[in-house]
Parts: structure tokens; sequence; C-alpha cells
């Protein structure tokens, strides 16, 4: 079985407050099209931004996976670990 694949996005929001950083980390998985499903909660540093961060990566579409595929080889799907960095927003 191979590891999970790791995606992470850095999200600017009012939310948080200067000189912070909020983290939520999903675990789900990305089918062999790229949709992100059956995202689960593992960790957060702030509850308030939980629903926010699965929205957000339900809603995204993991990488093309052609490009690891070598000739030949079917699109699978994968475990991923989706880690939500929520950042202060500049002004």
């Amino acid at each position: 079985m191979s590891a999970p694949w790791t995606f992470r996005s850095v999200v600017p929001t009012s939310a948080v407050p200067p000189g912070s950083t909020q983290i939520v980390t999903l675990h789900g998985l990305q089918s062999a099209s790229g949709q992100i499903t059956g995202l689960e909660l593992l960790a957060s540093s702030n509850i308030a931004l939980n629903q926010s961060a699965l929205e957000m990566a339900s809603n995204s579409s993991a990488r093309e996976l052609s490009d690891d595929l070598e000739p030949g080889a079917t699109p699978q799907s994968h475990e991923i670990l989706y880690n939500v960095v929520f950042v202060p927003a500049q002004k």
C-alpha cells in the first residue's frame, strides 16, 4: 500500500488574528478523476474554521494524475491528507 498523498492549501482569512496561523487537517480519498471525497476531520487548531476547510477541500480538484502515470497505466484512487493552513488576510 502506498503512503497517502499530502496536499496543502494556504487560505488568507480575516478570521485569523495577525501573527498567527491556524491549521485544519483532513483525510479523504482522491478518485482517479481527481475528485476529493469521503473527507473527515483529523485535527484542528480552531474549530470555527473546520466547516470552511471541509467545504474548500470538497470543492477543490486535486492535481491531474496523468503526470504520475506510466504509459498504458490506469489512473487509480489515492488516500490523501489535506492540510488547510489559514493565515491572516493582508489589509
